[in-house]
């Protein structure tokens, strides 16, 4: 298992918790299953994947908007301020 810091837009962050074996691995990444997360506010671990990106950093403001419009998406389909 691996630890992780996620960080959410509104600069709240909580531990996260990431199997070993990638679930799936691609051209910008590999998906691992949740194991734990440390917030309720994003839901069960069960029901969750986390995205390790491989470096690189010109597309970092690319992802970093990604990020920022899969939250507002949660924020909106959950209500959530």
């Amino acid at each position: 298992m691996v630890d992780y810091v996620a960080r959410l837009a509104d600069g709240s962050s909580f531990p996260v918790v990431l199997g070993e074996k990638p679930l799936g691995r691609g051209g910008e990444g590999s998906v691992f299953p949740v194991v734990s997360v440390g917030s309720p506010v994003v839901g069960a671990a069960d029901d969750l994947v986390g995205k390790i990106y491989h470096p690189d950093k010109g597309k970092q403001a690319e992802r970093e908007k990604i990020g920022r419009a899969a939250q507002q998406e949660c924020r909106d389909r959950y209500r959530m301020p």
